[in-house]
């Protein structure tokens, strides 16, 4: 009851017991675990490439990796002060150039 009204966005007061707080409260820690152990599985399964090896994988200039960095191509992120790219990224690059999309 207590997230359907917060989901409709409804201003409404209410009150409820501390039992059906804790209850809430169990309920929304439980889903936020849930998401952040679904997410950290997620990154797990992640491969990080240096822009050599996608510039290596991909038949191209590390320049060329630089520039599609500089457009938003290609978003590296930092592990452990380092520059690294998702393969997921590099594989949804590939998809786009394959339906047509050009990164020169």
């Amino acid at each position: 009851m207590l997230l359907d009204l917060l989901n409709s966005g409804s201003n409404v007061t209410v009150a409820v017991s501390i039992r059906e707080l804790k209850v809430f409260a169990d309920y929304l820690i439980a889903a936020t675990r849930r998401e952040l152990e679904d997410e950290i599985a997620a990154q797990k399964q992640e491969k990080y490439l240096t822009a050599k090896q996608v510039s290596e994988i991909l038949n191209v200039h590390p320049s060329t990796i630089s520039r599609w960095k500089e457009r938003g191509y290609l978003i590296p992120c930092e592990i452990g002060g380092k520059r690294r790219y998702k393969l997921s990224d590099l594989k949804a690059l590939l998809g786009n150039a394959a339906k047509g999309g050009s990164h020169e």
